[in-house]
């Protein structure tokens, strides 16, 4: 995050917490995306997705006097993942004592990936979940490779790297999808 990024985060987190709700849009205008994405990866339910970025946000927005500082997107992602967490532990116990029926479960447990469209398919079937999110966050949420690490609790030479094979990866397979296409 650039210096300039910083400064402007620390003025509108300012308005958050005065509660000025243009500046709570524009945060969720700005990180909406990357945390329905984190959302979706954990509990792969569409519905369930939505109604958890709107809490994270509502907690945000709630409990922003509990900000200490730091990357403010990793404090936003970090409620994200606990809500979605404590989410699928509820889910989990609801299942076990209610549902006892197979096709059910597999119905409500949908391990379709969401949002990349017909590169889904691609990336479910040939790489595998850290992957595939190293590369998401960088090309689709044009993340660096140190804030990936922040979110992925890795080093920034590790997520490094994962791209560039992954990538290069990612490129051979296009070719072989390109060239199958043409004959």
């Amino acid at each position: 995050m650039c210096q300039k990024e910083k400064i402007m985060d620390k003025r509108i987190i300012a308005l958050i917490k005065q509660k000025d709700e243009e500046a709570f849009e524009s945060i969720y205008a700005e990180y909406k995306n990357i945390v329905y994405y984190v959302i979706y990866q954990i509990v792969r339910n569409k519905e369930e997705a939505n109604r958890l970025l709107q809490d994270t946000f509502l907690t945000v927005y709630n409990k922003i006097d509990q900000y200490a500082g730091g990357n403010f997107k990793y404090w936003i992602l970090t409620i994200a993942k606990n809500l979605s967490k404590n989410y699928l532990t509820r889910d989990f116990v609801k299942e076990k004592r209610i549902i006892k029926d197979n096709e059910l479960i597999n119905e409500i447990t949908d391990p379709r990936p969401v949002g990349l469209g017909k590169y889904d398919d691609i990336l479910s079937e040939n790489f595998e979940q850290e992957e595939k999110d190293i590369l998401i966050y960088h090309i689709v949420f044009r993340y660096k490779f140190k804030e990936i690490a922040q979110i992925m609790d890795k080093s920034p030479k590790y997520i490094s790297t994962k791209y560039k094979m992954s990538l290069k990866n990612l490129k051979m397979i296009m070719e072989e999808v390109e060239d199958e296409q043409e004959a």
